[in-house]
């Protein structure tokens, strides 16, 4: 006897004699889910279509600088004048919009070296904050030499606690003996 798993697949044996198989006829739900997939292709392509269109990065602006010298405050300042609203904390980057096709990002680096270079590859702009009070510190000279060697984008140096300088320099005065002026 002739097994049915031996015969070819155009055909099927019934009681040893091949009978060509007859097609499937297409069923209306076959043409309803076509239409639909067809339907969500085109629907997809015009999502993707959209989203080329979308707008365009945010600027990014790094401010850097070593602690307490006035980071958080420099980029709360800054969100309080462009929205009106004051932030308590930042915990990560901040965007704001600042017109009607410009988005600004306000990242605040990290102070290790490696945070140092990720940080000065994606910024549009740096600001490199400086304590008057204290000086140049060697982790914004290295950050400095860092986005030189990296082509870094624009950098713009901010003096900070300048108010310190003239506390200091009133006590400097204070200090000194008032000599007399009949000596």
């Amino acid at each position: 006897m002739v097994s049915a798993s031996s015969s070819s697949s155009s055909s099927t044996q019934r009681k040893g004699k091949s009978v060509p198989e007859k097609p499937l006829k297409k069923r209306k739900r076959d043409d309803d889910d076509a239409n639909l997939q067809s339907q969500a292709a085109c629907d997809q392509k015009d999502q993707q279509i959209d989203q080329e269109e979308e707008e365009p990065a945010p600027y990014v602006i790094l401010v850097q600088g070593p602690p307490n010298v006035g980071k958080s405050l420099l980029i709360k300042s800054l969100v309080k004048f462009y929205t009106k609203r004051s932030i308590k904390d930042i915990r990560g980057p901040i965007t704001i919009i600042a017109g009607k096709k410009r988005r600004l990002q306000f990242v605040e680096c990290p102070n290790d070296v490696c945070g140092m270079i990720d940080a000065s590859k994606y910024a549009d702009v740096v600001i490199l904050l400086i304590d008057a009070s204290y000086g140049f510190e060697m982790e914004t000279f290295e950050f400095a030499n860092l986005l030189q060697v990296h082509g870094s984008p624009k950098v713009m140096g901010v003096l900070t606690h300048l108010d310190e300088f003239k506390d200091k320099e009133n006590e400097r005065i204070q200090a000194v003996p008032q000599a007399s002026i009949l000596d």
